[in-house]
């Protein structure tokens, strides 16, 4: 076999690529530059977990699956044995276990490059401590043991994991990363001692940045229109099903009062509600529980970028919401408050983005007028604080290339 002159790029992931994921990770334009390979080890960490559907998992020869640490050594050996060019590693794992840990081990000690990423896209409490009060948060603490005790375990156990493994079992072996990849000034603020820290875009703002440079969707929706960016539950798995799980928010009560909020928010408005479905979820055309109101697949941005207002339970891509400049309508009812994790998250959020914070379990047809003030600055604050650290408008794909080539 000849030596592969090109230079690799390996992506380490802990759940299996979707096709979403790899439009996200931008990886037909990494394709362009080097060889790449994605290491698919969910069937090793969370052989339980299964967050999709068939129809939305990527089929692309660059995906390899991994059952085991000694299988993909053996792989890593071939890689080093026959390729003469650098080696990068972009790493999506999180580092809770012993398995991860052995991973990342060998990755240093074969000297390949690696590169962590700090840019979700999405604020943490301790960035903005003036929003919730220590009492509102102690008192959802003791509500999330009561209600969700079982995840409230299972979550502080992922965070000891992550806390021997990279500040305990860090101190005897290394296994920190060449670089750091970070989006947001509070993360970067949070990371200043840091001198390897690249600064980057959350992978929805490096979306849009693409979207400015070549726009090929058209979308249509030719009347005015809110968007609802859904997420997969309860009709459908969710992240739940990782801590064993059950959502709180049941299939009727979900569906039937979203519904409802969705036929008065268009006879109020003037406006038609339309679908931006998830990822993770079956794709349907038409939504039967929610009056088969029309759905979209994978172009939540293009969705936003045309839309009058969008309604989230809570999705990363309301960033678009702040990009585009769109009001948002954040949605509970009264089974979400049995998780008090999300509902004081979503709380959060529509302090942090001035948006409308509506129970659809107790609401009055005049809490859907919406008059926001300082929109445009509370949103410019967000893109600053968690979406970007650059102001070149560079892609991410492009600022990673020119690292490698450096």
């Amino acid at each position: 076999m000849k030596k592969i002159k090109k230079n690799k790029i390996i992506i380490l992931t802990r759940f299996k690529f979707k096709k979403f994921d790899l439009d996200r990770y931008e990886i037909k334009f990494f394709k362009k530059k080097f060889n790449v390979e994605i290491h698919d080890f969910s069937k090793l960490l969370y052989p339980h977990y299964n967050s999709s559907f068939t129809e939305n998992y990527a089929i692309d020869e660059a995906i390899k699956k991994f059952k085991s640490v000694e299988k993909w050594k053996k792989h890593i050996h071939k890689i080093r044995k026959f390729n003469n060019s650098k080696v990068f590693v972009l790493n999506l794992l999180t580092v809770d276990s012993l398995k991860t840990f052995k991973i990342l081990r060998f990755i240093k000690t074969n000297n390949f490059k690696r590169i962590d990423f700090l840019n979700f896209g999405l604020p943490e409490y301790s960035h903005e401590k003036n929003l919730i009060s220590i009492f509102e948060h102690y008192k959802l603490k003791c509500k999330q043991l009561f209600y969700r005790t079982r995840f409230l375990i299972g979550n502080l156990k992922f965070i000891l994991n992550q806390y021997f493994f990279n500040k305990i079992a860090g101190i005897f072996v290394d296994i920190k990363p060449e670089y750091l990849f970070v989006a947001g000034k509070k993360f970067l603020d949070s990371k200043k001692s840091d001198s390897y820290c690249i600064k980057g875009n959350s992978w929805d703002y490096s979306r849009y940045l693409r979207d400015l440079k070549k726009n090929k969707k058209t979308i249509n929706v030719k009347s005015n229109y809110a968007v609802f960016l859904a997420n997969p539950g309860p009709k459908y798995p969710t992240d739940s099903k990782l801590y064993k799980t059950k959502i709180t928010e049941t299939v009727k009560n979900w569906y039937g009062s979203l519904d409802k909020f969705f036929y008065n928010l268009e006879q109020k408005l003037g406006i038609k509600v339309i679908v931006a479905t998830h990822p993770k979820a079956k794709y349907e055309k038409k939504i039967k529980n929610l009056s088969n109101r029309q759905a979209y697949k994978n172009i939540a941005m293009e969705l936003v970028k045309n839309c009058k207002y969008v309604i989230t339970h809570q999705s990363t891509a309301l960033s678009y919401a702040t990009i585009y400049k769109k009001p948002i309508f954040f949605i509970y009812t009264n089974e979400t408050k049995n998780n008090p994790g999300l509902f004081k998250y979503n709380n959060f959020l529509s302090k942090l983005l001035v948006g409308k914070f509506i129970n659809l379990n107790n609401y009055s047809k005049n809490d859907i007028n919406f008059k926001v003030e300082n929109l445009k600055k509370k949103y410019n604050y967000y893109i600053k604080n968690y979406l970007t650290c650059r102001s070149d408008k560079k892609t991410n794909y492009e600022i990673i290339t020119n690292l490698i080539k450096n």
